[in-house]
């Protein structure tokens, strides 16, 4: 046998050494990323299903607040509009219904109204009549219900997606 020197068994051992800390601290590495993976993907998991479970629980809470509202608005329009039918003209004596609201005097009714005359070569405009004052009226308490409806369902809407944001 060839008898080896004494530094080149120094430097084989230092090499050895070297490769098997290098192979080590691979492996360790490569056990400690997947396990990191592994925490990564549990926690993204349970961020995911947490943010599931919340939007199923908003869109539960905005269903029932809009049924909630849908049927307080035709309660309410039932309300109007049964008003309104008790106060159309012709309510007499031994009558169920309330007497008609007379106009404003300020409103002119349609026989107030005078033709307007046209220019020459245009045809004849029919005259202006303003509308009846009840059907403003209750137009107008229509139009508010429906606003005031829309505006607290909005509200409730709202306070449901904050209840339990993070």
């Amino acid at each position: 046998m060839i008898p080896i020197p004494p530094i080149l068994v120094r430097w084989a051992a230092l090499a050895g050494l070297g490769a098997a800390l290098y192979g080590y601290g691979l492996i360790n590495g490569i056990h400690k990323a997947e396990l990191e993976a592994e925490k990564f993907q549990d926690a993204t998991r349970a961020i995911g299903q947490a943010a599931h479970a919340r939007k199923a629980r908003v869109e539960r809470t905005q269903t029932t607040i809009n049924k909630d509202t849908d049927d307080a608005h035709a309660y309410g329009l039932g309300l109007l509009r049964t008003a309104r039918r008790l106060r159309e003209p012709g309510a007499g004596p031994g009558s169920r219904t309330l007497p008609a609201v007379p106009p404003p005097a300020h409103v002119a009714g349609p026989a107030a109204a005078d033709p307007v005359p046209a220019p020459s070569g245009t045809p004849e405009r029919q005259p202006d009549t303003a509308p009846d004052p009840a059907d403003i009226e209750f137009d107008c308490a229509e139009t508010t219900l429906m606003y005031l409806d829309l505006l607290n369902a909005w509200h409730r809407q709202t306070d449901a997606g904050q209840e339990d944001a993070p």
